[in-house]
């Protein structure tokens, strides 16, 4: 398995672009065109690149793969909660895989449904960017966002005063008239 597309396939997780189908499948997004979907089923995936992949290990079946462990481990980890039971012993990696570096952050790629809004949080605005897979799911996540942080009402804002008015003394100026022919307050 090469390192490129493991990345690539951890990138199509980590972004959400893999969903578990009731009957086995797998549909996984394209990360170079944000309509096109693959579906791996029983191990085999329709891209272009299952055939040359090493052992048929393209980034569509790694990231199905990646997603259904971590799914199977989630499942365990909350029936272990819900239950009350000790949560499972972690298993360590294997002693003859080394651990890979961290990556130093990469730009994700673009996602097909995405979008950047403006909130005040703390007293302070910040940007939130949501990012999904599908445009439905994006907007209502959107919409439980903005319940979560309304609007604030902006403080009343100084009446619009007379042209020529001083705020500072709070009183009306004297237009003058210069010998150019300039007026000036």
């Amino acid at each position: 398995m090469q390192r490129p597309c493991l990345d690539k396939a951890v990138a199509i997780v980590l972004n959400g672009d893999v969903e578990l189908l009731a009957d086995g499948k797998a549909k996984v997004a394209s990360q170079s065109n944000g309509t096109t979907q693959y579906f791996v089923v029983n191990g085999e995936c329709q891209c272009k690149d299952y055939p040359k992949a090493p052992s048929q290990w393209c980034k569509h079946r790694i990231a199905a793969g990646i997603h259904k462990r971590a799914a199977a481990l989630v499942q365990q980890k909350q029936a272990a909660v819900t239950t009350g039971q000790a949560e499972p012993p972690s298993q360590p990696a294997p002693a003859h895989q080394p651990t890979a570096p961290a990556a130093p952050n990469a730009p994700l790629p673009e996602a097909p449904a995405s979008c950047n809004v403006y909130v005040t949080l703390a007293g302070r605005q910040v940007q939130v960017t949501l990012r999904d897979s599908d445009e439905q799911r994006m907007l209502a996540r959107l919409d439980a966002l903005l319940q979560r942080f309304p609007v604030e009402a902006e403080p009343a804002s100084e009446q619009a005063q007379p042209e020529g008015w001083c705020r500072k003394h709070d009183v009306q100026m004297t237009l003058n008239q210069g010998k150019d022919g300039r007026s000036s307050w």
